[in-house]
């Protein structure tokens, strides 16, 4: 039978998939580590990339992924928890359809878009494992000690996502009072109460309000916003109100509460869950109650238990994300049947597709247009003491007209049976005593602040806003950026509001002070600089001569953290060269991987056809910008002491911190009797190597090997002999890249198809580079090698320190980033 032999889904609507209290995560999005490597390894790393773009926190979202490609979580977590201090949260709700995937360059692709989502709450969430606390940064934290503005006392009222960003960001600034007022004992807003625990668990929002206590915020839960005659009304909890939170003594506001009244219609004026009838306001946090720990602490007999639906058939009105979230958890409190039924059609309504998607995988049924008229209530026959119970809902046709409007047709009624209703039409804030406590805030017609929506500042010019109350962010991220936006505006209201004397004394913090702080843990206080050769380098990190086409580029990317830099190789003004193009291609290794990622590339790039004068320049400037910054000087010439000693002088002057001799390029330049030329030869090496200590005696000089001999060892030894202070291990293989089926070569210049042989580097390198390391650390304990071939990663960068290497050089693999520039070095930060 054909159900035997071919896993169908039984479509037969009366078979219910069984989900009671099963709350375990649901998302298609989430991802194993096998999964995010593998979907990592398809992003484009576009230039301009329209995933960070369409991301309300401007998340560098290429510059995570790079991170878990490289198994960098670390990395990858702190990127994001920079710009998003609810980030795990984010990963798990965020509606990326709509946003950063929404906007992937691959959607137009057969591949489809990238699993953003699903790789951010991978690294986050792997990140959280290690329970590794935030802290500030020890430079702010000293910047900003016995700075009085930094002791400003600032006030939050909520403690959703929109405050624990603000918070969060206001913290890293180096602001050190900093009290959030909730209402319940748990904190986390709407993604503790209302979001199910199988999209987003309890354990995921606490992380992210630990993180934010590490930074020392406070929650003061039981607070309650309202005016002090309704004190009496709310049992055990603490009235505050604008006017009071000033009284003791706040400076800044920032009122990160949701809308906590449910919008209803008067078909449902007087019922309850007594009769069946929920809002989402009344159902969700139910749920939560007894799903997620931490919520409720009671235990025993006076532990929540879920709604009973069981048995139950379910309506569920909207077509929100929340009206979803209702029918989904339904499902788990045991409904036998969910209809979701909505006023609009399947193209105008705007569900985050995934929730939708859910819903419809486990089965509920979506009725549209169709607007409910009357609920049927019945008594219970033989108990007179129970209240009426809905029966059914009647419903009226609805249908667009070509104006926009919606009309109903009277004649045209569907009844629907029900036991159970819940309605999911949004939230507003109609509470009075609120809106007192708001006072004097200038209110829109909905009971919402005025707003400057550029700072998040209301009318008070110490309340700012955001979050649901701002009428305008209605997911996670949104609130998230709301927050992140306050903060800053609140940061330069309180420096511009401080006296002289604070001004002066915050000077020398605020001055510099122009992004927020990035998020920062004890790893990032790890000292990991080196000695070689009685040098220091802040870290073991360097660019390698191929990418560092110009001076800009070093510069670029001492800028964004690597530790040295060796220059493009060059030579003496008679032996200027030209390159062709193109003289960098991929290679069959990566099969039919194109984009980034490639196991190799192929090179025929010369030594540079900038001058020796240009780069003796620009290493004075470079020395002169980055002090602490290790510059190598890449030189090549024949085999011929005048020359290699004029390159030296020249070096010498400019200030270079040391010399690399170029033994090794194996094409184009073993033509002059330069490159690979020389470095085969043992007696070139070792008498190259002893010309040029004879001339620099205070610089140390590192001669660069070639893999193509038969012993590098024996070239090693050569130039160990010759007084050369270290050695660099490995320049490129010697390669064909591709011959075709029609005995063409790949890839030709011009019509006459012209090629040759080149070097092969990248990752496809990286076994016979640790050969030679291993093999030359072997032969001659104690000498410093700079490795390079096939470092990708720190992953791969620890197998040559493990091998013998002193430190590591970045060649080839560099392409594989999306620059020198951003944060690219952080990927190779264990």
């Amino acid at each position: 039978e054909k159900k035997h032999w071919k896993r169908n889904a039984d479509k037969n609507a009366s078979v219910y998939h069984q989900l009671l209290a099963d709350f375990s995560d649901a998302k298609e999005t989430t991802l194993s580590e096998f999964g995010a490597l593998r979907e990592a390894q398809r992003c484009l790393k576009c230039a301009d990339a329209p995933c960070q773009r369409s991301c309300p926190t401007t998340v560098n979202v290429k510059s995570f992924i790079t991170s878990i490609s490289n198994r960098n979580y670390y990395g990858s977590a702190k990127t994001i928890l920079t710009d998003n201090p609810v980030g795990l949260s984010c990963g798990m709700v965020c509606p990326t359809s709509d946003l950063c995937v929404g906007g992937c360059n691959l959607s137009a692709t057969e591949q489809g878009p990238i699993n953003i989502s699903g790789l951010q709450h991978f690294a986050v969430e792997r990140f959280a494992q290690m329970g590794i606390p935030q802290i500030l940064d020890p430079k702010i934290a000293d910047k900003t000690k016995g700075v009085p503005v930094y002791d400003t006392p600032i006030a939050l009222v909520g403690c959703g996502p929109a405050s624990i960003s603000c918070a969060s960001f206001l913290a890293r600034l180096g602001y050190r009072k900093i009290d959030i007022f909730e209402r319940y004992q748990y904190s986390g807003g709407l993604s503790s109460s209302e979001i199910p625990e199988f999209r987003l668990p309890m354990r995921a929002v606490e992380t992210e309000i630990q993180w934010m206590q590490d930074l020392g915020v406070r929650i003061h839960t039981g607070h309650v916003l309202s005016t002090p005659e309704t004190q009496t009304k709310i049992t055990g909890l603490k009235h505050i109100s604008l006017t009071s939170l000033r009284k003791q003594g706040y400076k800044a506001i920032f009122l990160g509460l949701g809308l906590p009244i449910p919008k209803q219609i008067k078909v449902f004026k007087g019922l309850g869950p007594e009769n069946g009838y929920y809002t989402s306001k009344h159902f969700l946090p139910k749920v939560a109650e007894a799903t997620k720990q931490g919520i409720c602490r009671c235990t025993g007999r006076h532990a929540p238990t879920l709604p009973d639906l069981k048995n139950k058939n379910v309506i569920v009105l909207g077509a929100g994300d929340t009206a979803f979230d209702c029918a989904t958890s339904a499902i788990r409190c045991g409904a036998k049947r969910i209809s979701v039924v909505f006023r609009k059609g399947f193209t105008t309504i705007n569900p985050v597709p995934e929730e939708m998607k859910l819903a419809w995988i486990e089965k509920c049924e979506l009725r549209p247009f169709l607007e409910p008229k009357r609920a049927i209530c019945t008594l219970q026959s033989g108990d007179d003491n129970r209240p009426p119970q809905i029966h059914a809902i009647e419903f009226v046709h609805t249908e667009q007209l070509e104006d926009g409007t919606w009309s109903q047709h009277p004649e045209q009624l569907v009844r629907i049976q029900a036991d159970v209703v819940i309605s999911a039409f949004g939230a507003e804030l109609s509470d009075p005593d609120v809106i007192r406590a708001l006072i004097p805030l200038r209110l829109r017609e909905n009971n919402l602040p005025e707003l400057d929506l550029h700072t998040m500042r209301t009318s008070e010019p110490d309340v700012w806003c955001g979050g649901d109350l701002s009428g305008l962010s209605h997911t996670t991220v949104e609130a998230a950026n709301d927050g992140k936006l306050a903060a800053w505006h609140m940061h330069q209201a309180m420096q511009k509001n401080s006296t002289p004397v604070h001004k002066r004394l915050g000077a020398r913090y605020q001055a510099d002070a122009h992004t927020m702080p990035v998020f920062t843990t004890p790893i990032d206080l790890v000292d990991i600089s080196i000695e070689i050769c009685g040098l220091k380098f802040m870290n073991p990190f360097g660019a390698s001569a191929p990418p560092t086409t110009s001076a800009p580029m070093i510069w670029r990317a001492f800028e964004a953290g690597w530790g040295f830099a060796v220059t493009k190789s060059f030579g003496l003004d008679k032996d200027q060269v030209t390159n062709v193009s193109p003289r960098i291609v991929r290679t069959q290794v990566s099969g039919n991987l194109y984009g980034p990622e490639q196991a190799a590339f192929m090179n025929i790039e010369l030594i540079s056809e900038k001058t020796a004068a240009y780069w003796c320049n620009s290493i004075k400037e470079l020395k002169r910008d980055f002090p602490k910054h290790i510059v190598i000087a890449s030189i090549m010439a024949a085999y011929l002491r005048e020359d290699w000693q004029e390159l030296c002088d020249m070096v010498l002057d400019s200030g270079a911190d040391a010399i690399e001799l170029n033994l090794s390029c194996p094409h184009g330049m073993r033509e002059r009797g330069m490159g690979l030329a020389c470095g085969q030869n043992p007696k070139m090496v070792h008498d190259i190597c002893s010309w040029v200590k004879d001339r620099v005696k205070s610089k140390p000089v590192f001669a660069k090997l070639t893999p193509n001999v038969t012993d590098i060892v024996t070239i090693a030894r050569a130039a160990h002999d010759g007084g050369a202070d270290g050695l660099t291990l490995i320049n490129t293989v010697s390669s064909v890249v591709d011959i075709r089926g029609n005995a063409t070569i790949w890839p030709t210049i011009g019509k006459a198809m012209r090629s040759t042989s080149g070097g092969l580097s990248g990752s496809a390198i990286r076994p016979l580079a640790l050969k030679a390391v291993s093999s030359v650390a072997k032969a001659i304990p104690g000498f410093p090698i700079l490795a390079t071939g096939g470092i990708s990663s720190a992953e791969s960068g620890m197998q040559f320190i493990y091998a013998g290497a002193s430190g590591l050089q970045v060649r080839k693999c560099s392409y594989n980033l999306h620059s020198l520039q951003s944060n690219t070095v952080n990927n190779f930060f264990l």
